[in-house]
């Protein structure tokens, strides 16, 4: 199948699961599904504080989740922030998307991204070089190793590199899987008029994750 015919499979697709959408709102989606990514802005990662006035860096009870979904709606309703150069792009296609689909597709995106930088992660995180990673990376793609381009690898280990350096200094000890997608998570929910329907695309934004982070 050639790459014309691909892109043209996934949109026949996205117009079956998406009806009555223009084609400018779900073909952004489609390029998930070929393989496009968003990396990660670790610069806006406040937290509420739990019941004992600790930071709430994670939840270990339904209750907490509750509080944290509340705090996030109205915390990303009146974020004032811009997007880092890596997540401009992804907010550009958001702008002209409905927000449910919009945050289906951040969900996606940062369930699929951080599963895929999982590996590359835990490496830097112990101090592997570059040229280690790649092999690692190679063992572990098994078959398809030998198709990996080293160059290409380079720039994403650079990245994923500046990614756990901006982590460890602005949200080291915060485990909420929205943290690092919150400018785009904000530009969609600034867009419904109401915290109740808020308070519904963050809870839509975990389920989704959580799904597509369990595949």
């Amino acid at each position: 199948m050639t790459e014309k015919e691909e892109n043209s499979f996934v949109m026949d697709i996205l117009k079956k699961a998406f009806p009555d959408r223009k084609e400018e709102q779900i073909a952004p989606i489609g390029l998930l599904y070929v393989g496009m990514r968003w990396g990660r802005d670790w610069r806006y990662a406040d937290v509420p504080d739990d019941e004992h006035g600790a930071p709430l860096n994670g939840c270990s009870s339904q209750e907490e989740y509750a509080q944290y979904l509340d705090w996030l709606a109205e915390y990303l309703t009146t974020l004032e922030a811009t997007p880092n150069e890596e997540q401009q792009g992804l907010c550009t296609y958001i702008e002209k998307m409905i927000p449910e689909d919009a945050i289906q597709m951040v969900a996606m995106n940062a369930a699929l991204y951080d599963g895929e930088m999982e590996f590359l992660e835990m490496w830097l995180e112990d101090g592997y070089s570059c040229e280690v990673c790649f092999e690692n990376m190679k063992e572990n793609a098994g078959e398809e190793g030998g198709a990996l381009n080293e160059e290409s690898f380079r720039d994403m280990y650079a990245k994923v590199q500046s990614e756990v350096e901006e982590k460890e200094e602005y949200a080291a000890n915060v485990r909420h899987s929205d943290v690092s997608y919150r400018v785009p998570l904000s530009v969609i929910l600034k867009k419904v008029d109401s915290q109740e329907k808020a308070l519904a695309l963050v809870r839509r934004y975990f389920d989704i994750y959580n799904e597509y982070a369990q595949k």
